[in-house]
């Protein structure tokens, strides 16, 4: 993890600049789009909650799709924060470690926030959770935060040659090729329905690199979501 924070701190903005080569980003944000487009009419104001934000590109797809939507953004690099504040100002932006969800900081003042006790309609993480977290320990911390028909869309990178070159570039581990499968069960088995989407040739060149996660918790009950030990 160190490793990687010294990498994003000190390339943030080429990071930026080289995730739009070839359509790459332009192709994702599609895909994000066209995801976060089908939320319920009903959710008019979304609060969306994204997990490893970086610097925005994710959720300004998810802007676009749902304009009225209220973010709340996690990274660990500061700067990458301060181009997603540029990109997405209205955002809430919070500084620390996407585990623990109760020591994270505010990006600008640095003072102490929380999400403990925060609902969301919509959580995504693209290229974050599994490259640079453990998804069995976040999955539960999402699946308590994810208000009644919610959904959750986990964007990962492919355990191919050119995801294991990206890993190399931005100093994360590759996947093994069941950490999807493991989610979708993780994810069903805390009552939420669960499958993974397929990235189609519509979405080229993300669908080289790219998998998809996706769960939603059906419309009930607050009181049958799963309590924080």
């Amino acid at each position: 993890m160190n490793s990687a924070l010294e990498k994003y701190q000190r390339d943030a903005a080429p990071y930026d600049r080289q995730m739009h080569w070839l359509g790459y980003v332009q192709s994702m944000q599609r895909f994000i789009y066209d995801w976060a487009a089908q939320t319920p009419a009903s959710a008019m104001r979304p609060r969306i909650l994204d997990l490893g934000i970086g610097t925005g590109l994710a959720s300004a797809a998810l802007l676009r799709a749902l304009p009225s939507a209220e973010i709340t953004g996690i990274d660990f690099s500061q700067s990458m924060l301060s181009i997603c504040e540029r990109r997405l100002p209205a955002a809430r932006l919070l500084r620390g470690d996407f585990h623990d969800w109760s020591a994270l900081r505010t990006h600008r003042s640095g003072l102490p926030s929380s999400l403990s006790a925060e609902d969301f309609d919509l959580i995504v993480s693209a290229g974050a959770i599994f490259e640079y977290g453990h998804a069995r320990r976040i999955i539960p911390l999402i699946q308590r935060s994810l208000r009644p028909g919610g959904r959750v869309l986990l964007i990962g990178i492919r355990r191919n040659w050119i995801g294991r070159l990206q890993s190399r570039l931005w100093h994360f581990a590759a996947l093994n090729k069941d950490a999807a499968q493991q989610a979708v069960k993780q994810f069903r088995a805390g009552g939420l329905e669960s499958s993974l989407l397929t990235i189609g040739w519509r979405y080229f060149p993300a669908n080289l690199v790219k998998f998809a996660v996706s769960a939603s918790r059906p419309r009930q009950s607050l009181q049958s979501r799963p309590k924080s030990s």
